[in-house]
C-alpha cells in the first residue's frame, strides 16, 4: 500500500512493562494489510508471535493501515506480514517496527530492555528470511534430506564430525553462497531474538522449517569450495554462534547462577561482525543476553552519542569484571573509515575485528600478568585512561606478511601441466617472507648459539597457534629440519611448479607429516599481524599497522602483551601482540622493570 493517509498517532505506553501488540486482520495475501494495536502488560502473559527480520532498506517504501490510518513499513516487513496473515482468523504478534515508536527515543530505549523478555514470552518465534527462490528451495530441500539421514542430529550422542554433509557441483554451492547472504543472516538483533526462544521456526516464503532442525543442519555443512563467499561462511559461524550463546544461557538458567552465562565484552567481541543499523545497538542489542544484568547496571540510552555509549561500556566492562582485556579489541590505526572518533583505548565496535569472528586475537591462551590485579582510572582529562603497567622494548623490524598452504592444500590448487598463473607469484613471496623471517630472527642476540636460535625461531613463529606442539624431547631434531629443511623444500617446490613438473611424485619433494602441520602452524599466524624483532631482540608478532619505534607494554591484570606507540607524553594502543616468552607471567619476574602509570590517550 503507498504511503497516504493520515499518519498513525501512537498511544504511549504508562506501565514499565507495558507492550503494544499488533492484531493483523486476515486476509488473502494481495489484500491490504490492516491491523490495530493494543497495550498489554508482559507480566499477564499475553499470547502473540514474535518475529525476528532484517528492516531491509532503512526508508520504508509502503504501508499498512492501522486503525484506518497509514503506518509507515519496509517492504520486507510487508512481505513477511502478507505470509503470517491468516485467511480466515486474525494473527497477533510483536514486531519491533510496528509495535515500538522508533520515533520516541526514551520508549525506544524502555522497550529494547524488554527484549529479552519479549521473546521469551512469545509461544513462537518466526524467523523470516524473505521469500522463496531457487537458494531456499536447494537449502531447505537439502535440511530435510539431512532430518532423513541424521535422525540424532539434536540428541545426546550427537558429535562434531559425525553429521557433516556438503553440497556437491558449483551450482549447488553457489545457490548456497546466495542464501547465505540473505540479510538476516548478518543481523545483530536476531542473536538476542532467537537466542531466547522457547520455540522458533524458520520461514521463507512459503517455506517452513523448524530452527533446531535448520540451525543444526547449517551447522554441520562443510565447506570445501573456495566459490563460497567470506559472508556466506560468516552467516554459518553466526548460526553458531547463536547456538552456542543459546546453550549458555540455557545452561545459566538450569543453574540459576550467572557462571553459563558468557561476559558483555565476550558477547560483543564474539558478534562484533554482526550489522546494526545504529552503531549504539552493537551494544544495547546484546545487553539482553545476560539474564543477571540489572537494566540499571547498563541502562539503554539513545539520546547519547555513539562515542559516550562505547566509552561508558568500556569502563563499565572493566570495573564489573575488574580486568582490563577488553583493551584488546582496540586498534590504532582503525583499519577504514569509522563514524566515530574515540580515544584509542576504547574500542571501535563498528569495526570488523582483527581475528576471526567470535574470537579476540589471542583469545584466553595467555596470561602475561593475570597473576595480578589490574589498576587503571580515568585521568583528569575525561579521555585519558591511567593505566599501571610494565614499559619494554620498541619494534625494531617488521617482516612482509604471508600466507602459507599445507603440501596437501597445494595439491589441490595446482595440478601438473596447468599455467602456474599466479601460484608462482605467490609462492615467491613466501620464500622471501619465510628467509626474510629467518633473517629477522638470526639477527638476534639473545638466544645464544646456532641450536638454540632454531629452537626459539620455530616456538617464537608457531608459538601463538601451536604453542605446545614442539615442546618435546625430539625438539632440537625437529628444528634442524624445520630451520634448514623448510626453506630448501619450498624453493625446490617453486622450481618444479614454474616447469610445470609432477611434483606429487618427485622424491626431492617428499615432505613429511612435520613439515605439513609446520606450514599449517605458521599459515594460521594471528590474522592482521606479522611477524617481528624488537629492539631488545625478542621475536614476536604486531599489528600490521605497527611501526618502528612501536612499545611493547604489559599491563597489570591483563592477558596478554600490548603494542603502545608514543603521543607526547601519552601513548595510543596499537593493538595487542605476541611476544615470544613474555606470554606466560616472565615480565613480572623481571627485576630490572618497575611499574610505572602509563597514560593512553
Amino acid at each position: 500500500m503507498a504511503l497516504t493517509g493520515l499518519s498513525y498517532v501512537y498511544q504511549p505506553l504508562k506501565g514499565d512493562r507495558d507492550i503494544r501488540l499488533l492484531r493483523l486482520e486476515c486476509g488473502r495475501y494481495s489484500d491490504d494489510l490492516r491491523c490495530s494495536l493494543s497495550i498489554v502488560h508482559l507480566d499477564d502473559e499475553p499470547v502473540y508471535e514474535a518475529v525476528s527480520y532484517a528492516w531491509g532498506e532503512t526508508i520504508p517504501s509502503t504501508s499498512l493501515l492501522c486503525s484506518g490510518r497509514s503506518l509507515p513499513i519496509t517492504q520486507n516487513l510487508s512481505d513477511a506480514l502478507r505470509r503470517l496473515r491468516y485467511s480466515d482468523r486474525p494473527w497477533t504478534g510483536w514486531i519491533d517496527a510496528v509495535c515500538v515508536n522508533q520515533r520516541n527515543l526514551l520508549e525506544r530505549g524502555r522497550q529494547v530492555q524488554l527484549m529479552r523478555d519479549v521473546f521469551r514470552g512469545a509461544k513462537q518465534v518466526v524467523i523470516w528470511l524473505g521469500e522463496e527462490a531457487a537458494d531456499a528451495h536447494l537449502v531447505f530441500t537439502a535440511i530435510s534430506r539431512y532430518k532423513e539421514k541424521f535422525q540424532n542430529y539434536s540428541g545426546p550422542n550427537r558429535s562434531e564430525t559425525s553429521f557433516s554433509w556438503q553440497f556437491t557441483g558449483d551450482e549447488q554451492w553457489a545457490l548456497f553462497t546466495q542464501f547465505g547472504e540473505r540479510a538476516w543472516f548478518t543481523r545483530l538483533w536476531v542473536v538476542q531474538e532467537v537466542a531466547w526462544a522457547c520455540r522458533a521456526s524458520v520461514v521463507c516464503g512459503q517455506l517452513v522449517v523448524d530452527w533446531q532442525l535448520f540451525s543444526a543442519a547449517l551447522c554441520d555443512v562443510k565447506f570445501d569450495n573456495t566459490s563460497v563467499s567470506d559472508l556466506a561462511q560468516f552467516s554459518v559461524i553466526s548460526i553458531r554462534n547463536i547456538t552456542s550463546t543459546s546453550k549458555s544461557i540455557v545452561q545459566g538458567a538450569t543453574e540459576r547462577s550467572s557462571e553459563g552465562e558468557r561476559s558483555l565484552a565476550e558477547l560483543v567481541s564474539r558478534y562484533r561482525h554482526c550489522y546494526a543499523t545504529d552503531p549504539r545497538d552493537k551494544i544495547f542489542a546484546l545487553l539482553g543476553l545476560r539474564a543477571s544484568l540489572p537494566a540499571a547496571a547498563f541502562p539503554v540510552d539513545y539520546t547519547k552519542s555513539t562515542a559516550a555509549v562505547y566509552k561508558d561500556f568500556a569502563l563499565y566492562v572493566m570495573r564489573e569484571e575488574a580486568n582490563i582485556d577488553i583493551l584488546s579489541a582496540s586498534c590504532h590505526p582503525s583499519p577504514g573509515t569509522s563514524c566515530v572518533t574515540l580515544p584509542s583505548w576504547v574500542p571501535d565496535w563498528t569495526k570488523t575485528s582483527r581475528s576471526y569472528p567470535g574470537t579476540t586475537v589471542f583469545g584466553n591462551y595467555y596470561h602475561a600478568a593475570t597473576d595480578v590485579v589490574c589498576s587503571f582510572r580515568l585521568g583528569e582529562d575525561p579521555n585519558m585512561l591511567l593505566v599501571d603497567g610494565l614499559l619494554m622494548s620498541q619494534v625494531a623490524h617488521v617482516c612482509r606478511d604471508w600466507v602459507l598452504s599445507t603440501y596437501g592444500n597445494l595439491e589441490k590448487e595446482l595440478y601438473p601441466g596447468e599455467s602456474p598463473g599466479k601460484l608462482v607469484d605467490a609462492l615467491e613471496l613466501q620464500v622471501h617472507a619465510l628467509k626474510e623471517a629467518m633473517l629477522t630472527a638470526a639477527s638476534s642476540q639473545i638466544y645464544g648459539g646456532k641450536a638454540a636460535l632454531r629452537r626459539n625461531f620455530v616456538l617464537a613463529l608457531t608459538g601463538y597457534s601451536n604453542r605446545n606442539k614442539y615442546t618435546t624431547a625430539n625438539l632440537e631434531a625437529d628444528a634442524v629440519i624445520l630451520y634448514d629443511g623448510y626453506l630448501s623444500w619450498m624453493k625446490k617446490f617453486l622450481e618444479a611448479i614454474r616447469d610445470r613438473r609432477d611434483f606429487r611424485n618427485d622424491p626431492e619433494l617428499v615432505v613429511t607429516d612435520e613439515m605439513d602441520e609446520f606450514a599449517l602452524a605458521i599459515g594460521f599466524k594471528p590474522f592482521h599481524h606479522r611477524f617481528c624483532r624488537f629492539s631488545d631482540g625478542r621475536l614476536g608478532y604486531v599489528p600490521e599497522e605497527a611501526a618502528l619505534g612501536d612499545q611493547i607494554a604489559i599491563f597489570l591484570g591483563a592477558s596478554t602483551p600490548f603494542l603502545l606507540r608514543p603521543h607526547g607524553d601519552a601513548y595510543i594502543i596499537v593493538g595487542e601482540i605476541y611476544v615470544y616468552k613474555m606470554m606466560d607471567g616472565e615480565a613480572l619476574k623481571d627485576p630490572h622493570l618497575q611499574v610505572e602509570t602509563i597514560k593512553l590517550v
